[in-house]
């Protein structure tokens, strides 16, 4: 068998990370039969607008908690996505990846949708690293249980490199979310 390290983290001596001057108040937000929550994967603060993926729909509020309105829905027809499966904020644009349809979905911040992108590799979430390159969860398909797990996608999204195996050599699964921030990548 394997040993394992604990590593125990005391809570009370943690220190705050402070992400921005924009969070600095509790914002209730407006909950209508077009804003109720069910399931908050993410949660962005941009040029004064809160967005809410709630794993069904992707939200904005105002700096307020008022709802404003739904960026994409639902459906077949042109700009519309099955599901949500990861989604970013690139310049202007926000962008929404659907997972079932190997699109990446563009809108403008305002909820206006641009066009689609199709993505060849298959993939559960893709996130920007910067702006040549993205990093994306590989999808999961077959029996065989030691396949690339992540990839490195160019600005085209071509495979660029993948790690070797999903399980790392002591069997600790890598983590399903991974998430950038300022070229960084968090996983």
């Amino acid at each position: 068998g394997y040993e394992y390290e604990t590593i125990s983290i005391n809570i009370d001596k943690a220190k705050p990370l402070y992400i921005g001057d924009s969070i600095n108040k509790i914002v209730s937000l407006e909950l209508t039969d077009n804003s109720l929550l069910t399931h908050i994967e993410q949660l962005d603060i941009i040029d004064n607008r809160i967005l809410i993926y709630d794993k069904h729909r992707l939200m904005v509020f105002d700096i307020n908690g008022l709802f404003l309105y739904t960026i994409g829905q639902k459906g077949l027809g042109p700009g519309e996505y099955t599901t949500i499966n990861s989604y970013f904020v690139k310049g202007d644009t926000v962008n929404i990846y659907d997972a079932n349809l190997q699109k990446l979905f563009i809108y403008q911040m305002d909820g206006s949708f641009i066009n689609s992108k199709r993505i060849d590799e298959l993939m559960e979430s893709v996130y920007p690293i910067n702006n040549k390159r993205f990093i994306g969860r590989k999808k999961y398909r077959g029996d065989k249980l030691q396949i690339p797990n992540l990839a490195i996608l160019d600005k085209d999204f071509n495979l660029i490199a993948d790690i070797d195996n999903r399980f790392l050599k002591s069997g600790i699964v890598i983590s399903d979310y991974c998430y950038t921030y300022n070229d960084n990548i968090l996983y």
